[in-house]
């Protein structure tokens, strides 16, 4: 059965529903649910009455105190055993599942039976709305995502899809369902944005058969994002064709990346890793840095948001321990399999670091300390590990050894300096702690707060 829309009413049935429109518009939200209930069982597919219906309850719902929600709650949990009781046709889930909703918009149970009625009246549409109004009432409920977000690759919405499993990987980052559902969808939205799932040869997405034949000849300057796309048809055609090829999946990922369309050049790389049997190790790291890359982007967006308006600074912290989460797990993976890489030990413990895992940071640190080019940044965090977990006199010695081993006042050298004159002013120890600061004040009084530490020691 097709969803019925307005116009498709009969004239009774188009009477109520604008009776049930002016008692919302009204506030009258009791005679708006009353109307609705009647009107949807005998057109249980008119979505738009549905909705209306949902609007009523969520507006009564949301106006009721927090003790008659409570009571609500305990009424509706009754409602649920005696609904749940018994195998039921669609049509009579969905007008159980009303009465329960009407009560409590936001019921995960109510909203399943809608959602599950839906789907065997082959109505998708009208199960993401149960799926949406869950989300609505409690946006960080997983499962709830998960169900919208394969919902909407059934529909063929993958924009909405690839945004609904990016948000159960805010709530974590670690969930391997909505991992590869986010690929599915990027894939699937790439291929369609392309015009790829329904081209028969690449050359139908190309307009000028002219270049699309010097394409084939000749290994061109990539110039522009039209001639990026039309090389990436070339090669999407190649993928089909050629399966066991990879280096034309490679060669989207790298052009993808060229265009700085971040997410699809990741799938395009893990297309290409699995395909060869997740064996090229250049090809994870690239999936990592590229991963890594989004984070810091969405985290300078919101840098600036968080700038503009104090209330987003939750916003941007929250997201920086995600950023760090995954870092996190990077590292490991990295660590586990490349135990001797010493750079990856460094990351490691630089991730346990920014998390405030500072005990678990220090093995991995001192690891570091073998790969020559993060020396002196893994001495450095070793110290204020220490630091923090109140061992000054091995983070002093830390420290001090850094210092000796870097002969110019650069800014590595000028970080640990500084740190270092901290941690004697957390000991009392003035003199010392001044005598630090001079070293940095001499070369560059604009470093951090130097100036106004030293100027104030004079009583300046």
């Amino acid at each position: 059965m097709p969803l019925k829309t307005e116009s498709e009413l009969s004239a009774v049935q188009r009477d109520s529903f604008n009776r049930a429109r002016s008692a919302l518009n009204a506030r009258n939200y009791d005679y708006t649910i009353s109307l609705m209930q009647g009107l949807l069982k005998t057109e249980p597919l008119f979505l738009e009455g549905r909705r209306m219906l949902r609007a009523a309850a969520i507006q009564k719902y949301k106006a009721l105190s927090g003790f008659s929600k409570q009571m609500t709650s305990v009424k509706v949990a009754g409602m649920v055993v005696k609904a749940s009781a018994g195998k039921k046709q669609p049509n009579d889930a969905l007008i159980l599942a009303e009465e329960i909703l009407a009560v409590d918009p936001y019921n995960g149970k109510g909203n399943e039976m809608i959602a599950e009625a839906a789907l065997a009246l082959n109505e998708p549409e009208l199960g993401a709305m149960a799926y949406e109004t869950v989300k609505e009432g409690n946006p960080k409920d997983k499962g709830n995502l998960l169900h919208l977000a394969d919902l909407y690759m059934k529909m063929g919405d993958f924009p909405k899809a690839e945004k609904t499993y990016g948000q159960v990987l805010e709530i974590d980052p670690r969930d391997g369902d909505a991992l590869h559902g986010m690929k599915s969808a990027s894939a699937a939205h790439a291929s369609r944005s392309g015009g790829w799932d329904s081209a028969t040869d690449y050359r139908d997405i190309i307009k000028n058969k002219d270049e699309a034949k010097a394409l084939e000849q000749a290994n061109r300057v990539v110039k522009s994002d039209e001639a990026i796309d039309e090389q990436i048809a070339q090669l999407y055609a190649k993928v089909q064709s050629e399966p066991a090829n990879l280096n034309p999946p490679k060669q989207i990922a790298q052009l993808c990346e060229q265009k700085e369309d971040f997410q699809s050049a990741i799938q395009w790389y893990e297309y290409t890793f699995d395909a060869g049997k997740r064996t090229d190790n250049s090809l994870e790291k690239k999936i990592d840095d590229l991963k890594m890359t989004v984070l810091d982007r969405q985290l300078a967006d919101a840098r600036k948001a968080a700038a503009a308006d104090p209330a987003q600074a939750e916003q941007l912290k929250e997201l920086e321990h995600q950023r760090n989460l995954v870092l996190l797990d990077m590292s490991k993976r990295r660590v586990e399999k490349y135990p001797n890489e010493y750079q990856f030990h460094f990351e490691l413990g630089q991730a346990y670091y920014n998390l405030g895992m500072y005990k678990e940071a220090s093995p991995e640190l001192q690891l570091g300390l073998k790969q020559p080019n993060v020396r002196s940044e893994a001495q450095n965090l070793i110290g204020l590990c220490y630091m923090q977990r109140h061992m000054y006199d091995l983070a002093e010695k830390a420290f001090r050894s850094a210092k000796e081993e870097m002969p110019m006042m650069d800014n590595g050298k000028k970080e640990i300096t500084y740190n270092l004159a901290l941690l004697l002013e957390q000991q009392g120890k003035k003199e010392e702690y001044i005598a630090q600061l001079k070293e940095i004040y001499e070369v560059d009084m604009g470093f951090r707060d130097v100036t106004h530490r030293v100027e104030a020691s004079y009583g300046h």
